[in-house]
């Protein structure tokens, strides 16, 4: 069997010539046996980067921005064996949203049972869990926290509160991105596997590895555009579903004519086609 030929273009020229040239998907398919494992791990960082800088943003416009109200008005909390204390028991705080016909804060410490519709918040903090309800789902279950969880007494300030609430952001981004970046390439190259399969079935004469190949540099256009559009739209109040819908199509497209415009290589040492 004769040697693989060199690849001619490297992997950070794919991050334009991916979007254009078909010698560029050739030359994958012909020669890149062990670069795609390089390509690869660039376009599982590109994701991760995307991701975290999305989900960065909604903490900035959610969490961050609803603690920033909170903390000037936040009476001292102290949390002792899993329940918030209270120098008035039956006393309830409330923190209302400027701007908003509901409060975006209530504090309740009474025994008896909380509902939304006492309190049309956001947030409900009572003896021993914190809720957060879904502002465009009224009808939603929330999500519940329970204090109980801490196993440290602990007080908290309004000025103590945006540091707290950053270092979360912060270090539920960075798990994100350590998650991504070690689960990814597994998923791409799974993803691939399943499409070289598809693809041997029906064009017996193309490799497994040339699809393999081929559908991992077919993605990286699909994944350039999402981490150029994903915090754009983040930031602008434009849902997720819509970055991640023009992705898939975008991907769909490019894998399709990676197919269509490569002719299949005769064997793993094809030579790629010399320019005219």
């Amino acid at each position: 069997m004769n040697e693989p030929s060199s690849p001619r273009f490297g992997v950070f020229a794919s991050l334009y010539l991916s979007f254009y040239s078909v010698e560029f998907y050739r030359d994958v398919a012909n020669s890149w046996s062990g670069k795609i494992m390089t390509l690869t791990m660039v376009l599982c960082l590109i994701n991760a980067v995307d991701l975290c800088s999305r989900t960065y943003i909604h903490f900035q416009k959610g969490l961050l921005a609803d603690v920033a109200i909170i903390s000037k008005s936040l009476p001292e909390l102290q949390v002792r064996n899993g329940k918030l204390m209270s120098i008035h028991p039956d006393s309830r705080n409330t923190i209302n949203n400027p701007g908003s016909p509901g409060s975006l804060l209530v504090i309740d410490t009474s025994k008896r049972e909380l509902a939304r519709k006492d309190c049309n918040t956001k947030y409900l903090l009572s003896e021993d869990q914190l809720l957060v309800f879904d502002s465009n789902n009224k009808t939603e279950q929330p999500k519940e926290w329970s204090l109980k969880t801490f196993a440290v007494d602990w007080d908290l300030t309004g000025q103590q509160l945006p540091a707290l609430a950053a270092t979360i952001a912060l270090a539920c981004t960075g798990l994100l991105f350590l998650a991504i970046v070690c689960i990814m390439p597994l998923i791409l190259l799974a993803n691939a596997l399943a499409i070289g399969g598809l693809v041997k079935l029906f064009r017996s004469e193309r490799s497994l590895w040339e699809s393999v190949r081929l559908s991992i540099a077919s993605t990286e256009p699909a994944i350039i555009v999402g981490a150029i559009l994903d915090p754009i739209c983040a930031w602008s109040g434009v849902a997720d579903a819509v970055p991640d819908a023009i992705a898939r199509v975008l991907g769909l497209v490019y894998l399709v004519v990676a197919f269509r415009n490569t002719a299949a290589s005769s064997g793993a040492g094809s030579a790629p086609k010399q320019k005219q």
